[in-house]
């Protein structure tokens, strides 16, 4: 079982690598492989994503986003 802190570390590097590539950031497909990865009881994909979401408009990562 995953941690939060697993979690928190590889949204960090994720961002970390995007920003050092200047690669946008698929959020969805990226939300599904962390929830694939890591079980954490009470992570929801809409936690992730908001953190990515967050995470990347810090560092100035563009995201891609599935159109609602």
């Amino acid at each position: 079982m995953g941690h939060n802190l697993e979690v928190a570390v590889d949204i960090a590097d994720i961002i970390s690598d995007a920003s050092e590539n200047l690669l946008p950031l698929d959020v969805a497909s990226t939300t599904s492989q962390l929830l694939e990865r890591h079980h954490v009881l009470g992570l929801s994909s809409e936690d992730v994503a908001a953190a990515l979401r967050e995470e990347s408009n810090s560092a100035g990562v563009t995201t891609l986003q599935a159109d609602s």
